[in-house]
């Protein structure tokens, strides 16, 4: 467990960092915050992982913050340690610690990927929105940059909160790019190794960074570009009198209301008697 912190706690010298630092001793009291706030508000913090050996992970990421961090770089350290509780409700929230990592402007991998505990372990659904796609959909990476992919989930499954792998995993998967710079300093070219069927294959992909896609993103206007991710929807089967709610997310709460007011608006119109939520695309 320590030789984990101390790989850890090596990685976040390998890149350098123009975001804001925070102090060896401000790092050092807010991780003590962090494990008494756990304890005194979780009403069952260790049942997964023991009180002592969760203190004796705290002391050892305290002992490698030894020079001042960014908030990316102490994620990279704490979160390890959160995710050992094994509990899905209980996790340093990603989406801060992401726009930070933007600020960085770095390279990312620009493939949205599907990540599991069993083989195949790492898959492509398809590429960035705007980008090329130069590795087939449902390929089975193998590798990339001569990392296998049984580490990367491995290493990804550690950065995430949850009661089972498969639902680090599919958390992990929304920020592949990151992982994949911050965990093992990948930058371009993306060297990897794929497979389709029985036929391996190897390609050099080039990255982009998020100031470079927002542009792309914005010059294309083909209409798959420009359609926003449809968060929730309302499908009517009336042969069946069925209705389906698909809630792929629950942003924006103002819109979620005008959206459930109007669909059983229409459930209620179209003399509907089943109903179908459908949440399997929903991250939580």
């Amino acid at each position: 467990m320590i030789f984990i912190v101390f790989q850890i706690g090596n990685t976040y010298g390998q890149q350098t960092s123009e975001l804001k630092l925070l102090g060896v001793k401000e790092l050092r009291n807010d991780l003590d915050s962090l494990t008494k706030y756990i304890e005194e508000t979780h009403p069952n913090a260790f049942f997964k992982f023991p009180k002592d050996k969760f203190y004796k992970m705290a002391d050892s990421i305290k002992s490698v913050i030894t020079k001042p961090l960014n908030c990316v770089d102490y994620y990279i350290l704490v979160e390890p340690l959160i995710a050992k509780l094994e509990d899905g409700h209980t996790a340093i929230s990603f989406p801060q610690i992401q726009m930070e990592y933007f600020k960085l402007n770095l390279s990312m991998f620009p493939y949205d990927v599907i990540l599991s505990d069993k083989e195949p372990f790492i898959r492509v659904i398809r590429p960035f929105k705007s980008m090329p796609s130069e590795i087939p959909v449902n390929a089975e990476i193998i590798s990339i940059n001569e990392v296998t992919s049984n580490k990367i989930i491995k290493d990804i499954v550690r950065l995430n909160s949850g009661e089972s792998e498969n639902f680090r995993l599919n958390l992990g998967a929304n920020y592949f790019y990151f992982y994949l710079s911050k965990l093992y300093g990948m930058n371009d070219p993306y060297i990897v190794k794929y497979r389709v069927g029985d036929s391996f294959e190897t390609k050099k992909i080039k990255g982009i960074t998020y100031e470079s896609l927002i542009k792309k993103m914005k010059q294309d206007t083909t209409k798959e570009s420009t359609l926003a991710q449809i968060d929730y929807s309302l499908k009517m089967l009336p042969e069946t009198k069925t209705a389906i709610i698909d809630f792929k997310s629950f942003n924006d709460i103002t819109r979620f209301s005008i959206f459930i007011d109007s669909a059983f608006e229409q459930i209620s119109k179209n003399k509907i008697q089943n109903l179908i939520i459908d949440i399997r695309d929903n991250k939580g």
